[in-house]
């Protein structure tokens, strides 16, 4: 019958080896991928919302989700929590989320393009306003920034990424946690391994 001493070893070396399988240290901290149901669109138009889509110059997106519906494009904007400055002079929207960082001084071509669909996907330049179009339940509004744009269809703008300088870091710091684990599981059986050959020893 094996030994308490030989349980522990066998444990703790079973420890190791999946410690040291490939990815096995970085499972834990793994966070699951953002994916956005194939019918997130369709639900929200059946329940008489609209989905807002903003996005940046790059065509990132700022906002890509279901809203409910209201009074005009400026009241959709604020019930979905957009941020948004007002040029002083004209009025009209000159920065959303951060998009251009200030109002610009002059203007340089670029400016916030306001699109609508009675139906998610069919965009139109609005000939309106954000302050006196009325946004279609079960529609779309779309934002984009730039010189010449047009939002991507609701539900598939690609989403704002980190820094690129931001992505090493947390790779690194993974895998030197798992690193950390296996030289600590390491240490464990060394230890066991040594009492085990002492207690033969004795016995012997």
């Amino acid at each position: 019958m094996p030994t308490t001493s030989a349980k522990l070893l066998a444990s703790a070396a079973a420890a190791l080896a999946f410690s040291l399988a490939p990815g096995a240290a970085l499972a834990a901290d793994a966070a699951p991928a953002r994916v956005m149901p194939a019918d997130a669109v369709s639900d929200c138009s059946s329940q008489g919302k609209v989905w807002l889509v903003v996005q940046d110059s790059k065509g990132k997106a700022l906002v890509d989700k279901c809203v409910e519906t209201a009074a005009t494009g400026s009241e959709l904007l604020t019930k979905a929590d957009v941020k948004t400055t007002l040029d002083p002079k004209t009025k009209m929207i000159c920065t959303m989320e951060g998009e251009p960082a200030t109002c610009p001084t002059k203007f340089d071509g670029n400016y916030w393009h306001y699109y609508t669909a009675a139906k998610p996907g069919t965009w139109a330049f609005s000939q309106k306003g954000a302050d006196q179009a009325k946004p279609v339940a079960g529609g779309a509004e779309g934002w984009c920034y730039g010189k010449e744009c047009t939002p991507a269809k609701p539900g598939t703008t690609p989403a704002a990424t980190a820094t690129p300088s931001a992505a090493p870091a947390a790779d690194e710091k993974k895998s030197n946690k798992g690193t950390i684990t296996t030289v600590l599981v390491a240490a464990i059986v060394g230890g066991l391994v040594a009492a085990f050959y002492v207690a033969k020893r004795k016995k012997s």
